[in-house]
């Protein structure tokens, strides 16, 4: 969604921009070799004082995702410390699940590739029982019939 924000005030403001689509890992990296000086603004929010000059960004709603054989509840983070989750690398939902006692989390470079690990067989070491994704996220899993 950032991105079409982004993209709409290029447009609207008639402003060239070469917006490069990459894995968070990777864009996220480039950001900190590009970045200016962080903020000193006692206030700054993180992503401020990591991004100076960045705008803030819409409301972002994190969800828990289970495939339909998980016997647990999804309703809250709490509790699932030894289940695995699938996160995106270098992602903000991995602190917020640390700080919240998740132990289990399993990184990908891309969401896009958690969904498929929902369905694995409970032996593969790729498993995940849980994906950790946005509520707006463009990749969503497709329910699998057995």
């Amino acid at each position: 969604m950032s991105t079409e924000i982004v993209a709409e005030l290029g447009k609207r403001s008639a402003i060239p921009l070469q917006i490069r689509l990459m894995p968070w890992e990777q864009a996220y990296l480039a950001a900190q070799r590009a970045r200016k000086p962080a903020s000193t603004r006692p206030r700054a929010s993180k992503s401020q004082r990591l991004f100076p000059g960045s705008a803030r960004s819409p409301p972002n709603q994190w969800v828990l995702i289970s495939n339909s054989d998980f016997a647990g509840s999804v309703k809250a983070v709490e509790g699932r410390a030894q289940v695995p989750v699938g996160v995106v690398a270098r992602d903000a939902k991995i602190e917020f699940l640390m700080s919240k006692g998740v132990t289990d989390l399993r990184e990908v470079s891309e969401d896009g590739l958690n969904p498929p690990r929902l369905v694995l067989g409970r032996d593969d070491p790729n498993r995940i029982d849980l994906w950790a994704t946005s509520a707006t996220a463009r990749a969503r899993p497709q329910r699998v019939r057995r």
